[in-house]
């Protein structure tokens, strides 16, 4: 039985866990084990790094005896590894391959049309290409994570600066590293006093190894371009107050987000996918659901981004919402970002979702939320009346599912929700669909929590209802108030 309150653990990260080298790190890329987390991709590429410079040739054998990876769910790198493995072309084809991508490792397709992802997945390929041209020149990246839940502390940046300022720094690598870096000021500018990180340009010419004796990669020619020093960039970014907050505001259906200014020099800014990404959630457009990724894949890019998920998600419920795809918002409970009104509202939807696992599976993560006190019940209220006023919460699946949150967390979670929507619908002229059930489902749960309910903390039934049970006639809802009446006296 749930009680009104629940225990409060405060949730802190882990660090992060890298793949094994050797040919441990091997045999874990061969297995094509769960590549959903939000650090998964990074710890990837990682693994892609060191191996290239410890055993390039046992990685070039793995890769080119194992099985062609599947192009729609086989993670980023592994695929893009395997292509550049086999075709020698290190940039992601975004056009599908014919079922079974190789036939006499003759690389086939069916369609010269593309099929685009965000721009943040567009980011993360040209992360991958980059690391790829440079692979066996680098034994790190500046932008692997050093906590679980995707974000980079500051003093261990200045430590791989620190051991990269002969390799210097790739662009799409160093941006990751400032993106995924946690609060700063400017007491962390001491760290790379001294020190310089040059840009290495572009590498032009960087072949795969295909046949023994064939030169591998890394070492590739560099077209000579420049910019400006990596340790400007970092201090840059440093003090101009590194990853800023997004505003939010309540919009006509979703919340509407600001948009960030990146404290970036121009020739990193408009690095493909950084602008777009950078961009306000509007209510009439947005980043497409249907071609978006994943909440990881946007966590794994923007770990502190958290409201504009909940805002670009919020767009376009139907279509993202299939039982798979809400599974894969369990990452929020490991994410760094604040759970605020943006993505508060979309978990407020989900919850109300139509296909029941839809509904389970967002339960079960609003109450580790809640245990971990990273979940606002106000908010929850406020979203879900905003929701109910707009027609868009059936009160049946709303009862069930915050009878699973309060099951699993406590009532003080859901309550506060569960009755300004009891009094909302109480309150409306034309009886909403489902109040009798809504109202019964009440009588269920009231006595449930209302005995160690505190006093002040509005667990007490709305006036709406005693006003709706005095009604004349014996509608069903006028019937379910008066049980509900007798029920808690």
């Amino acid at each position: 039985m749930a009680g009104w309150g629940h225990s409060i653990v405060p949730w802190s990260p882990g660090p992060f866990v890298a793949y094994a080298g050797g040919s441990a790190g091997l045999e874990q890329l061969a297995s094509g084990e769960d590549e959903s987390g939000i650090t998964s991709e990074a710890a990837m590429l990682d693994l892609v790094v060191r191996l290239g410079v410890s055993d390039l040739q046992g990685l070039r054998e793995v890769v080119r005896s194992g099985p062609a990876p599947n192009w729609y769910t086989a993670g980023r790198t592994r695929y893009q590894l395997y292509d550049w493995m086999i075709t020698g072309n290190p940039a992601r084809n975004y056009c599908p391959p014919e079922s079974g991508y190789h036939r006499n490792r003759v690389l086939l397709r069916f369609s010269d049309s593309p099929m685009m992802p965000g721009e943040h997945v567009v980011f993360t390929d040209s992360l991958i290409e980059e690391t790829l041209r440079r692979l066996g020149s680098v034994s790190e990246l500046l932008s692997t994570p050093s906590r679980a839940d995707g974000t980079l502390d500051v003093g261990v940046l200045a430590g791989r600066v620190k051991r990269a300022q002969e390799v210097g720094y790739g662009r799409f690598d160093l941006v990751q590293a400032l993106l995924r870096l946690g609060p700063v000021g400017a007491g962390d500018v001491p760290l790379f006093d001294g020190l310089v990180l040059p840009p290495v340009g572009e590498v032009v010419s960087a072949a795969p190894p295909t046949v023994e004796g064939a030169p591998g990669p890394g070492g590739g020619e560099v077209d000579g371009s420049r910019g400006p020093d990596g340790v400007d960039v970092i201090v840059g970014w440093i003090c101009g107050g590194g990853w800023a907050t997004r505003d939010v505001r309540r919009g006509v259906k979703v919340p509407v987000t600001s948009a960030l200014r990146r404290p970036l020099p121009s020739e990193l800014a408009d690095l493909p996918g950084l602008r777009v990404m950078s961009m306000a959630a509007h209510e009439p457009h947005g980043i497409p659901v249907s071609t978006f990724g994943s909440a990881a894949s946007w966590l794994g890019v923007c770990p502190w981004d958290v409201e504009q998920l909940g805002a670009i998600l919020s767009q376009d419920i139907g279509e993202y919402l299939a039982v798979g795809q809400a599974r894969e918002l369990a990452v929020l409970a490991g994410a760094a970002g604040t759970i605020g009104l943006a993505m508060t509202h979309h978990l407020a939807r989900v919850l109300v979702h139509p296909k029941p696992e839809s509904r389970l599976l967002a339960a079960e993560l609003v109450a580790t939320l809640a245990r971990q006190g990273r979940l606002d019940p106000s908010l929850l209220w406020e979203r879900s009346v905003a929701l109910f006023n707009a027609g868009e919460l059936p009160l049946r699946r709303a009862a069930d599912a915050w009878t699973d949150v309060a099951l699993a967390s406590s009532w003080s979670v859901v309550w506060p929700a569960w009755r300004a929507v009891l009094d909302a619908a109480c309150r409306q002229e034309k009886r909403p669909t489902d109040l009798a059930a809504f109202l019964e489902a009440t009588q269920l749960v009231v006595p449930l929590h209302d005995p160690d309910a505190p006093h002040g903390s509005g667990s007490a039934l709305p006036e709406s209802v005693g006003a709706l049970a005095e009604e004349g006639g014996r509608s069903k809802a006028v019937t379910a108030a008066r049980a509900l009446l007798d029920a808690v006296g």
